[in-house]
C-alpha cells in the first residue's frame, strides 16, 4: 500500500483498493472506514439537532463523534499497514501487534457505541435515520472486528502463544 491515507483518497479509490489483489487494504481497513462513517452520521444528527437546541449533552457528543471520526481513520490505515506486516511476517511480534491493533479497534468501535446511546435521547426525531445508519455501520464495523481478532487469535494459538 502506498504511503497515501485512506483517509486523503476518493471512495471509489478506496473500493480499488480493497477490492484489489493487494494485501491491503482489507476487511480490517474496510471495517475502520465504517466505523468512521457511523461516527461521521452520529455527528450529523447532533448537528442537526443543535441547530434547534443548544444542548450541552449535544456539544459533548458532537466533540465525540468528530474525535471518533478522525481516530477510525487513523485506524483504517494503520490496519492495513500492520495487517501487511503480518503478512510478510506472521511470526509472534507481528501477531501480537496485530491483536494490539485489533483491540484497539474494537475500544474505539465501544466508545462509539456507547457515545450514540448516550447522545440518543437528545436527537430530534427527523434526524432518526441518521442514528439508525451510525449504530448500523458501528456494528458492522464490531462484526468485522470481531471477526479478524478471531482469525488472528487463532494463527497466535497455532503459533503456540
Amino acid at each position: 500500500m502506498s504511503s497515501t491515507s485512506l483517509a486523503d483518497l476518493t471512495m471509489s479509490e478506496i473500493t480499488q483498493l480493497i477490492c484489489s489483489n493487494a494485501v491491503a487494504p482489507g476487511a480490517g481497513a474496510a471495517g475502520a472506514l465504517a466505523m468512521a462513517l457511523a461516527a461521521a452520521c452520529g455527528g450529523k444528527a447532533v448537528t442537526i439537532s443543535l441547530k434547534h437546541a443548544d444542548d450541552a449533552h449535544l456539544h459533548v457528543a458532537l466533540h465525540r463523534f468528530q474525535e471518533l471520526c478522525r481516530r477510525a481513520l487513523q485506524e483504517a490505515d494503520d490496519d492495513a499497514q500492520t495487517f501487511a506486516a503480518w503478512i510478510r511476517d506472521r511470526g509472534a511480534q507481528a501477531t501480537d501487534e496485530l491483536i494490539e491493533s485489533e483491540e484497539k479497534t474494537a475500544r474505539l468501535i465501544n466508545a462509539l457505541l456507547v457515545t450514540i446511546g448516550e447522545v440518543e435521547p437528545f436527537i430530534r426525531a427527523d434526524m432518526v435515520g441518521d442514528l439508525i445508519a451510525a449504530k448500523s455501520l458501528a456494528r458492522a464495523a464490531k462484526t468485522i472486528q470481531i471477526a479478524n481478532e478471531a482469525q488472528t487469535q487463532g494463527e497466535r494459538d497455532r503459533l503456540g502463544r
